[in-house]
């Protein structure tokens, strides 16, 4: 469980650092955004593993994705509320 923790908020944090250079703003501080991705992958991967029925004991790359997955969720709700927009 504590290796599956790390590898959410790693998943997490690497999904955060990559919306915060998509929708970057002069004068925007990145941890909010790297916070909310963390918050989002370990929150999605310990309720796979609340809901699945294997449940997550090691590395599991459901859980992984299922993490990814909530973090992409999060961080969608984060800058809908912020009023972000992707620059490109």
């Amino acid at each position: 469980m504590v290796l599956g923790f790390i590898c959410w908020n790693i998943l997490g944090l690497l999904l955060g650092f990559l919306t915060d250079k998509l929708t970057h703003r002069p004068g925007d501080d990145p941890r909010p955004t790297l916070v909310a991705g963390a918050a989002g992958a370990a929150l999605a991967g310990m309720l796979y593993g609340r809901l699945s029925t294997a449940g997550v004991e090691v590395f599991d790359r459901r859980s992984l994705i299922a993490a990814a997955v909530g973090a992409v969720l999060v961080l969608t709700i984060w800058h809908k509320v912020r009023g972000h927009s992707i620059d490109r």
